[in-house]
C-alpha cells in the first residue's frame, strides 16, 4: 500500500466555473465542504472563470473571503 504524506504533497483543486451560470446554496455548500476537506490535507481550492452572476452569490455568501476566485484557469494554476 502506498502512503502519501499530505504535508509534502498537499491537495490542490482548481474548479473550472466558466460554464456555471447560476449557483444556489447547494453549490456554495459544496465549495465550502470541498474547501474544508482539502484544507485538512494542507491544500487549497481555487474557483476559476467565475461569471459575474456567480461571483455575486459567492461575495454575498462571504465565501470570497475564505476562497479566492480567479478570473482564468491559468491565473488559478500559477497563483
Amino acid at each position: 500500500m502506498l502512503t502519501v504524506d499530505r504535508r509534502q504533497y498537499p491537495v490542490r483543486v482548481v474548479v473550472d466555473c466558466r460554464w456555471v451560470g447560476f449557483m444556489a446554496s447547494s453549490g456554495i455548500n459544496a465549495l465550502v465542504r470541498l474547501h474544508c476537506a482539502v484544507r485538512s490535507a494542507s491544500g487549497w481550492v481555487r474557483p476559476a472563470g467565475v461569471r459575474a452572476t456567480v461571483q455575486r452569490v459567492v461575495g454575498l455568501s462571504g465565501l470570497e473571503a475564505v476562497i479566492g476566485c480567479y478570473p482564468t484557469l491559468q491565473q488559478a494554476l500559477t497563483a
